[in-house]
């Protein structure tokens, strides 16, 4: 079970609702009867032995940005929203590390973006990469792949990570373009053009991947993380412009500082005129920036139908962190405990999962490693 939390795997199946995802079994093997309590929902239609996932993480995508992403909306029409899911830390490298391990900070030990106690390096430091879901995936018969921002110090000159059939690490992409990318061992360069785009790139090579997975016969599980919509909140080219009128949402929290501010916060000033201006370009960038991600769902989607697995994968949609813009009297930014900040969007369609269901109960980024453990009927990764 996982270190210092007894009963996680109880506890998730029951908070998340997703006990329905851990009906799934090894090949031969009768299915997994979880012995929590039931949620109540009901499996809407038979379970391969052998699922598929798909998970889609974002940078510093923020709840207010899913009204823009059309088939994300769709997503959830078709599988489950989880109202109340949190990350554990606003900040790129500690959440990732939890997601992938399925552990706090202080057992990660990846508390900050770099150094010893932070980001690429400290991941490695501690001894977290054993860890990662990807090994218990592989351990049983899935194949896997990775690609997109691993963590920040990340070198595509280094080794791929450990867990990873298919790897596709990318080091600076936050442009999406000009930068350098780990494909499988092998340092390759994208340049400037159009189809040199990341996401575009990812979607290409995460069709691929999907491909020949299935005419491997195996079930296979599949990370993308973009680098989207962090700043500088690249677009792709079509995308650039498209939105003109859009402004940073005014809810009741803009520009205005919360009662009984904490010490930091209590000196912020007002907001000016070019303040504002810079906000609502920001979010409009931002918009801009994630209808690539809106699209690659879109077309991953299409070549599961195409490869006949839509039905049998667990398509999952989430981020890293999400970002305050102009809410309580902040500029752009995270590392707060606000909900702007830690509350981030967690979709999941497939399988015996409702359509157009909602869970309300609580529910965290550490839930993620052992839920994709348990849809593949794997054991737990080394802790």
């Amino acid at each position: 079970m996982i270190h210092n939390r007894p009963g996680r795997w109880r506890r998730l199946a029951l908070v998340a609702s997703l006990c329905m995802l851990a009906t799934a079994c090894t090949g031969g093997q009768q299915p997994f009867r979880p012995s929590y309590p039931q949620s109540g929902l009901s499996i809407a239609a038979p379970i391969s032995p052998r699922p598929n996932i798909v998970f889609i993480l974002t940078d510093d995508l923020s709840m207010n940005l899913l009204p823009y992403m059309p088939h994300v909306q769709a997503l959830a029409l078709r599988g489950m929203t989880f109202k109340d899911y949190f990350v554990v830390d606003s900040f790129c490298c500690p959440s990732r590390a939890s997601i992938f391990t399925g552990q706090y900070p202080h057992d990660t030990g990846v508390f900050t973006n770099g150094g010893a106690d932070g980001g690429y390096a400290g991941y490695n430091h501690f001894g977290n990469p054993p860890k990662s879901f990807a090994i218990g995936l592989r351990r049983a018969g899935y194949r896997t792949g990775f690609m997109g921002k691993y963590f920040n110090g990340y070198d595509p000159r280094f080794k791929p990570a450990p867990g990873w059939d298919t790897w596709f690490g990318v080091g600076d992409g936050y442009r999406a373009f000009d930068y350098w990318v780990n494909d499988d061992g092998k340092r390759t360069h994208y340049g400037s053009r159009p189809q040199d785009f990341l996401n575009s790139v990812m979607t290409t090579k995460a069709s691929n991947f999907i491909e020949s997975a299935r005419g491997a016969g195996k079930p296979f599980a599949l990370e993308l993380a973009t680098f989207s919509p962090h700043k500088p909140y690249a677009a792709a080219p079509r995308d650039v412009g498209t939105f003109p009128t859009v402004t940073a949402p005014r809810g009741p929290a803009f520009g205005r500082a919360p009662a009984n501010a904490p010490a930091w916060l209590q000196w912020m000033p007002r907001f000016t005129a070019s303040d504002v201006q810079s906000l609502d370009l920001a979010f409009r960038q931002r918009v801009e920036s994630v209808q690539s991600v809106d699209r690659m769902i879109e077309e991953l989607e299409r070549e599961l139908i195409k490869t006949g697995e839509l039905r049998n994968t667990y398509f999952v949609f989430s981020s890293d962190n999400g970002l305050h813009l102009g809410e309580h009297r902040m500029l752009a930014g995270k590392t707060t405990a606000f909900d702007t900040d830690i509350k981030v969007p967690l979709i999941v369609a497939g399988p015996g999962v409702p359509a157009g269901s909602t869970v309300s109960a609580m529910a965290s980024s550490i839930d993620l490693a052992p839920t994709f453990l348990q849809i593949a009927g794997a054991r737990p990764t080394d802790r």
